[in-house]
């Protein structure tokens, strides 16, 4: 029956049928439609809302009792667990029909609410996501997100967990990530490889997002390394593959141990076995619920503070709260379920939760995030701080005892976290008793505001400022402080050692290029030089097959074709867009490159022809991941240099024996025939 009919609105009275659990759905079916001028733009609106006027997608109740909140963790928005989401094109567009589907509710969607409550957010990136995927998610949070709000950036979701849907179908994210850790041959054991595969894929995340954060990432993001809250096994082993210098390169750390310390979890299953179901009171259920909080919870979370502590790491909770709910079959026991929900509901709930943020606040926790916001109970659990958006909040214990509990505890500012080199050993290349050594403090972290200071000391006073320096350092051993200060005043420090050696030749010039005249690129390899040291063998330089030679003058230069979208760095590497260039000592002599200066002009002859650039090397590898260096984006429609000037890695350059290849990828570019080009090249190093 039609209520009401005007034009291009109709009014239907609905009646849902609702299930044992509860539930009721709501179909609309089209029986029939004009294809010439189809049924379109449907909105299903809750009585009170105007379609026409509605501006804001979200009902104005549930938006008002996140209010208290300070961290919105989307996991269950994004639908995590056995996600299908494998490109970015599998993800779900914010006009998409419906954001009920199984690649989850749309980014966009989880932003803006985000900004509209001014509320970190925590994304969890699906477990079979490949780097373009991530990489776009990324860029689409640094363009959107807040400024002043914090990114929390963890890898899927549990993948330690054993149970449906965590393991199912081959799609299930513990099984994917076992798969993965035994086929990369971290471990013989099934179990081991995928927990790390967990933190080295964790790593590769967190790298993608600090490089396209660039230099607001220490302010942005917090890198989350989530563990099991029982499993200190679990919590060891990860820690240990992200400080494994074999599986992690690039020495990034998270910046927080993630825990979900539940209590009661295994409580109705005992009173099943006990026979005590329909005898056992609620505050019984509620008393032996503390007695476990008391006596297991609160342990495991002092332990789990410890590896973090051990590791200068927050410890936080990704999910956290009760966990009274039958299991193997134990769910299907209806006198079970009717008890749990009425613990649930029972005011005594509101005392426990209260208990409960008393000791994760006594152990040090940081972050609570509690599971979840609003569900319905069921035989599946009372996972919901509400039980609906409309539920009077006074009738809802844990939502009631957790905002009146926050409301009683407002958090103290929280101290920064001070991250120096973990070691520096430059040597004294030309003889006078002293060397400059780069200190690099990026790595800090505030949680809860923003970095204003960083100062480095030596021996009390002052010979630096800033995130990063250069300072000279005489030859010996010399122990630096950096401290940091955050935007309330709070300040962290942290040692650590710079050993000046001395002893080693003075580092020169090795080769210098010259690409003057015809055009270089028409006559391969070019290898034509102004300056080229005795005992180097130069190979010259090369064009990737993905870059056409145009045949210009006085500069190394090539064509390259891109989609519209600006191309990411793994599109370049896997167009083979590249300018190499190759050297290596001659017979007898072995180079030494390790801190040496790399320096590369690329000539922007067009603006579409990469704002970025990325060199990678024979000694690292090729693949995404593996970069040497990535510049800042250059934006320009004029004809600007931009020089590419870093200091090559220690590790692996220190004694080469055979030739060296280097490959500039320029990205980030977009459309067809884009030119790019080198117009100078010189590099450092010893000979021996």
């Amino acid at each position: 029956m039609v209520a009401a009919d005007v034009p291009g609105e109709k009014t239907v009275p609905v009646a849902v049928a609702l299930d044992d659990d509860g539930q009721g759905v709501i179909w609309l079916t089209i029986q029939s439609t004009d294809s010439t001028d189809y049924l379109r733009d449907f909105k299903m609106m809750t009585p009170g809302f105007d379609a026409a006027t509605l501006s804001d997608p979200f009902y104005p109740a549930y938006k008002e009792k996140l209010v208290p909140f300070d961290v919105l963790r989307f996991m269950d928005w994004g639908q995590t667990n056995a996600s299908p989401v494998r490109s970015w094109s599998d993800r779900t567009r914010p006009d998409h029909a419906t954001q009920a589907r199984e690649a989850g509710v749309a980014l966009e969607y989880m932003i803006r609410l985000a900004n509209d409550l001014n509320k970190d957010l925590w994304i969890s990136i699906p477990h079979m996501a490949d780097d373009d995927y991530v990489e776009q998610t990324a860029q689409l949070l640094r363009e959107t997100v807040l400024p002043e709000l914090k990114i929390y950036v963890e890898y899927s979701n549990e993948t330690w967990n054993t149970a449906y849907p965590f393991s199912s179908d081959g799609r299930g994210q513990t099984d994917w990530v076992q798969d993965q850790g035994l086929a990369a041959g971290f471990d013989d054991d099934p179990w081991k490889a995928g927990q790390k595969y967990t933190a080295y894929r964790s790593v590769r995340i967190w790298k993608i997002f600090e490089m396209v954060f660039g230099s607001e990432a220490a302010d942005r993001l917090v890198k989350v390394l989530a563990t099991q809250s029982a499993g200190l096994s679990v919590t060891e082993l990860r820690l240990a593959t992200v400080m494994d210098p074999s599986l992690n390169p690039f020495a990034i750390k998270p910046d927080v141990l993630a825990i979900a310390p539940y209590f009661g979890g295994g409580l109705a299953d005992d009173l099943v076995a006990e026979g005590v179901v329909e005898t056992i009171t609620v505050p019984e259920i509620l008393s032996r619920a503390a007695t476990d909080l008391r006596e297991t919870v609160f342990e495991e979370m002092v332990r789990q503070k410890e590896q973090a502590d051990m590791h200068d790491l927050w410890l936080v909770t990704y999910e956290g709260g009760q966990h009274l709910v039958g299991t193997l079959g134990n769910e299907n026991n209806a006198a079970l379920t009717a008890k749990l929900i009425s613990a649930n509901r029972d005011v005594g709930m509101y005392d426990l939760y209260v208990a409960y943020l008393d000791m994760l606040n006594e152990a040090g926790v940081s972050v609570f995030s509690g599971f979840s916001f609003i569900s319905e109970p069921s035989k599946w659990g009372s996972w919901g701080a509400l039980e609906s958006v409309i539920q009077e909040n006074g009738t809802a214990p844990k939502y009631l005892g957790m905002t009146q509990w926050m409301a009683e505890n407002i958090p103290a500012n929280r101290a920064p976290r001070a991250r120096p080199p973990e070691g520096i050993t430059v040597t004294d290349t030309d003889g006078d008793g002293e060397e400059p050594a780069y200190l690099d403090g990026t790595r800090s972290r505030d949680l809860d505001g923003i970095l204003t200071q960083y100062v480095w000391y030596e021996s009390g006073a002052e010979i630096a400022g800033g995130s990063t320096a250069i300072v000279s350092l005489s030859a010996g051993e010399h122990t630096l402080v950096l401290e940091v200060m955050d935007d309330e005043g709070a300040t962290d420090r942290k040692e650590f050692q710079v050993v000046v050696e001395a002893g080693r030749a003075a580092s020169s010039v090795l080769v210098e290029s010259d690409f003057s005249g015809t055009p270089p690129e028409n006559h391969t390899p070019w290898a034509k030089t102004k300056n080229l040291a005795k005992g180097v063998s130069y190979g010259g330089f090369r064009l990737g097959p993905g870059v056409e030679g145009s045949d210009r003058d006085d500069a190394f230069a090539g064509f390259i074709n891109n989609a519209a979208p600006l191309s990411t760095l793994a599109e370049a590497v896997a167009a083979d867009q590249y300018v190499s260039v190759s050297l290596g000592p001659e017979a007898g002599h072995a180079l030494d490159l390790s801190n040496a200066l790399f320096q590369l002009t690329v000539r922007r002859f067009d603006n579409q022809g990469g704002h970025r650039y990325a060199v990678f090397s024979s000694v690292n590898g090729f693949d995404p991941g593996q970069e040497l260096f990535v510049s800042d984006h250059y934006d320009s429609w004029q004809t600007d240099d931009a020089i590419i000037n870093f200091r090559l890695p220690a590790d692996g350059f220190q004694n080469i024996e055979g030739a060296v290849e280097f490959r500039v990828y320029p990205f980030e570019a977009q459309y067809h025939h884009k030119e790019t080009s080198v117009s100078a090249f010189v590099l450092q190093g010893i000979i021996r």
